[in-house]
């Protein structure tokens, strides 16, 4: 018997077997070969959402908690292969008046006519003053259509955090009337989003001027898209070289700080519009400078001496300099707070103030100080800049006018209280050692509330000079992001079949 004979007897012996084996084999390869497709086309479908949520997007600069002025966006775009748009982008709700339906945690990106230059198609919608834009789901979730009224309810937290400590009591929020003008579709960049998620952001698109107005603040945005020029694809264009034209393009007032010169003490003051400021992103500054002089300033609930207390002052941690071996338990007492306390030096002092808790929640803590002085209100004791400027507190011209974000009982403020106020406004009361207040009062926001230095070190110029070569701006999150390769790498990666 020849192998052949064999093979084929065989065959026919055991056909039943080896049909079962033929019909494993082909649903095998059936499944293999679906899954295949399947995985191509699930793959396809997430790189589409990733590029409709970007459009033209290459690259983007997102500020977390720091806004920047809008005209850096045009800095930025210095080469003719650069397009760039500034986005101001915060939380709100849109409320529909006639149905009551809302629309909560919705994205309101302030936007000009740029941001439509990142669509991958030919649109251009007019949106200008209160007429607003919204993408399809936003518009199917409230029901509305082209040319219906609502209100939009935007929050300021990103302006100004409502958790800083002592923050003004405002709720946080602007309302006005809008009108709908457009609604824009996927394809339209309505879904722009740098979050990877297959369901649609609700996004409503507005004005930012017109934005800004509403929130009576200057022309500030928190993102910046970039795109090269997509007929070059990007050849010339690189992470690198963005993120060098932004340290080179970057102004002090983009890193939310403030340069002023305080002529009658001689200094000139860094301070953050957030108040705090965190010391260790300016060691380099600090470790170069003949004259910086660090300050931590608080607001207090109480100064208290056995039965007598002050309501509601000012405390400020000073460096040695000012005053010498000032150690960590000991404190200076201005010479009106030592006359309504009846203390003198060596008594015992207790500070009552708040701090954020975890949560931030207020939480009321306290320590106690042995009375190092008792000093006169000149020099660094009698200077009412030290205070720094807390909404509700330092634009108030008097007691009974504060609103801070922190409970305030005004009828503990005397007639005696007014009086300072009016003469000194915040100069601060009493003084701890710098590292005392730091460990005290330091919250997520910093560790303190000015760096001073002297005018015969710097000028204003040089000082922005110094600082902005010192600082990394990716220590405060100005870093330009590769997004679009980071959306299309997580599309193809999510799908591992």
């Amino acid at each position: 018997m020849t192998v052949l004979i064999f093979i084929l007897k065989s065959l026919r012996f055991y056909w039943r077997s080896n049909l079962w084996v033929l019909s494993g084999v082909i649903i095998g390869a059936i499944a293999l070969t679906g899954a295949l497709v399947v995985g191509t086309s699930v793959e396809t479908s997430l790189v589409k959402i990733a590029e409709m949520r970007l459009g033209k997007t290459d690259y983007a600069l997102i500020g977390e908690d720091v806004p920047f002025r809008s005209a850096l966006a045009q800095d930025v775009s210095t080469d003719k292969n650069i397009i760039t748009a500034a986005i101001l982008s915060l939380k709100g709700t849109l409320i529909h008046s006639n149905s009551g339906k809302k629309l909560i945690n919705a994205a309101v990106l302030g936007i000009d006519s740029t941001f439509w230059s990142f669509c991958r198609e030919e649109f251009n919608p007019v949106i200008s003053g209160r007429n607003i834009a919204v993408n399809a789901r936003a518009a199917k979730i409230l029901g509305v259509q082209r040319g219906d009224r609502l209100i939009l309810r935007v929050g300021k937290d990103l302006i100004t955090p409502l958790d800083i400590p002592i923050s003004t009591n405002d709720d946080g929020f602007t309302s006005f009337p809008v009108t709908i003008s457009e609604i824009v579709d996927d394809n339209q960049m309505g879904r722009f989003d740098f979050r990877s998620n297959q369901v649609s952001p609700a996004n409503i698109f507005i004005d930012r001027e017109y934005l800004i107005e509403k929130l009576d603040v200057p022309n500030i945005s928190n993102i910046i898209l970039v795109a090269g020029d997509h007929r070059n694809v990007t050849d010339e264009l690189s992470i690198d070289k963005l993120n060098d034209i932004l340290q080179d393009k970057l102004h002090t007032t983009d890193l939310n700080l403030n340069i002023r010169k305080l002529s009658k003490v001689g200094k000139l003051e860094i301070t953050s519009k957030n108040v705090f400021f965190n010391s260790n992103i300016y060691e380099q500054l600090l470790e170069m400078s003949k004259s910086a002089e660090r300050v931590f300033t608080y607001f207090v609930n109480e100064i208290r001496h056995n039965t007598q207390s002050i309501p509601y002052s000012f405390v400020a941690g000073i460096e040695n300099d000012l005053y010498p071996n000032l150690a960590n338990n000991e404190i200076l007492i201005n010479n009106w707070a030592a006359q309504e306390l009846d203390v003198s030096s060596g008594d015992t002092l207790v500070l009552k103030y708040f701090t954020l808790g975890i949560s931030s929640e207020l939480l009321e803590d306290s320590t106690a100080f042995v009375v190092k002085d008792v000093i006169p209100m000149k020099g660094f004791a009698g200077d009412p800049t030290l205070m720094p400027d807390f909404n509700g507190l330092s634009d108030s011209e008097n007691c009974k006018d504060w609103h801070p974000g922190i409970p305030v009982d005004l009828d503990l403020i005397t007639k005696r209280d007014e009086d300072y106020w009016d003469q000194h406004k915040g100069t601060p009361k009493a003084f701890i050692n710098i590292d005392t207040a730091r460990r005290m009062w330091t919250n997520r926001f910093g560790d303190l509330t000015s760096i001073r230095f002297s005018v015969e070190e710097y000028s204003i110029e040089s000082l922005s000079k110094v600082l902005l070569m010192s600082l990394k701006p990716e220590q405060l999150g100005f870093k330009f992001l590769p997004v679009r390769e980071q959306a299309i790498t997580g599309a193809r990666d999510g799908v591992d079949f």
